[in-house]
């Protein structure tokens, strides 16, 4: 039970890092074609 608990707490983290990484990509890709 406190396994599962960790592995979506895991997982989350994953999950936020994914999404800065994909802001992050977004805006390195608007602002080298200017779009």
């Amino acid at each position: 039970r406190l396994l599962s608990i960790y592995r979506n707490r895991n997982r989350q983290k994953k999950n936020d890092i994914s999404v800065v990484e994909d802001m992050f990509l977004q805006f390195s890709v608007n602002h080298t074609y200017g779009l």
